[in-house]
């Protein structure tokens, strides 16, 4: 082996020591690296091979079965010398490549919020960035387990999603600074051994798509997204909201867009649901909100785009107000 090569397996070696995970992996001994040492800096030799730099962490979990279940946990960002907190990054990993479903992970603090989906399980490659700059302090996680399309069945979302995330803080001029492990929020997981509810009086099954409300607009420009506030209230039968549904479909054909919709409730973001083919007749899935009567925020957010972004970017929200007798409850909307 060159000298030079020599040297700097011996700086890789070194520096194993002081990032965890790095010096207990195989591919350390491996021709492979020996030659990337002699090509490469130390920094794109951890990337290629998986690692999340310093200054950051890692997390591994499962979403456990049931169409409705995710994880939550608490991240903090702070000043470790490096610098103030002016962001928090994350990006997400679902691990098995049969699961039926996709995994989303969304970043909450301060009321705003931002979502990113592994389009692809088992890869064992990140998906792209979810960044929210709200400084310094703690910020909400939530992985969820998504349909890979909009008219894929609810039994898709069945079964445990193991996952990966990466995390780190930057602050304002991109410099890593301190992270914190993150910490499950309890609670959130089902109950193994759960306690039976009783029957909702009523009719079986939700609300038809005929009882449907339903608005449109838009995204102009570059605008990244849009918030609008409904209000659910008791109905003419004086039946009490006892849930929020909505569904949401990008309009515009032959444009490569995504758009999500969150909803907020009492200033946390409940749901969210993407529309994954933009331009055809299907809506996205249903996210619901069990949130009773009040008002709830709705958040129009464009994820991806390809192509021309000089135009708007037209959807269709479809929702309403759902008493616990699966009737239509009294939805009113105000724009903002």
């Amino acid at each position: 082996m060159p000298a030079h090569a020599s040297n700097t397996l011996t700086l890789l070696k070194l520096a194993a020591v002081s990032l965890p995970g790095l010096a207990s992996t195989p591919i350390l001994a491996n021709e492979s690296v020996e030659w990337l040492a002699d090509t490469q800096p130390l920094a794109q030799i951890q990337a290629g091979a998986g690692y999340v730099p310093t200054g950051a962490s890692r997390l591994e979990g499962v979403v456990p079965d049931g169409p409705s279940s995710s994880k939550r946990y608490r991240i903090s960002c702070f000043d470790d010398g490096s610098g103030k907190p002016a962001r928090l990054r994350l990006r997400v990993q679902g691990m098995n490549r049969s699961a039926g479903s996709l995994v989303s992970a969304t970043l909450e603090r301060n009321g705003e919020s931002r979502t990113v989906i592994d389009t692809t399980n088992g890869n064992l490659v990140y998906s792209d960035y979810a960044t929210l700059d709200q400084g310094q302090g703690e910020y909400i996680l939530t992985v969820r387990k998504v349909k890979k399309s909009s008219t894929a069945p609810d039994s898709s979302l069945n079964g445990a999603s193991p996952f990966k995330t990466a995390q780190e803080c930057n602050t304002a001029n991109g410099a890593y600074t301190g992270v914190s492990m993150p910490v499950e929020i309890p609670g959130d997981s089902p109950s193994p051994n759960p306690t039976p509810k009783p029957p909702a009086p009523g009719p079986v099954g939700p609300v038809s798509s005929s009882k449907l409300q339903s608005f449109s607009s838009s995204l102009s420009k570059k605008t990244q997204e849009r918030r609008f506030l409904v209000t659910c209230s008791a109905n003419s039968a004086k039946q009490d909201t006892a849930r929020y549904k909505f569904q949401i479909k990008a309009a515009n054909k032959n444009r490569p867009y995504t758009l999500q919709m969150a909803v907020q409730k009492d200033g946390y973001e409940n749901a969210g649901v993407v529309d994954l083919i933009g331009g055809d007749s299907t809506f996205s899935e249903q996210g619901v909100v069990e949130g009773g009567n009040g008002p709830y925020e709705l958040i129009v957010r464009k994820v991806s785009e390809t192509g021309d972004t000089l135009k708007p970017m037209a959807f269709q929200v479809r929702h309403v107000c759902e008493t616990p007798e699966k009737t239509r409850g009294n939805l009113k909307k105000i724009n903002q």
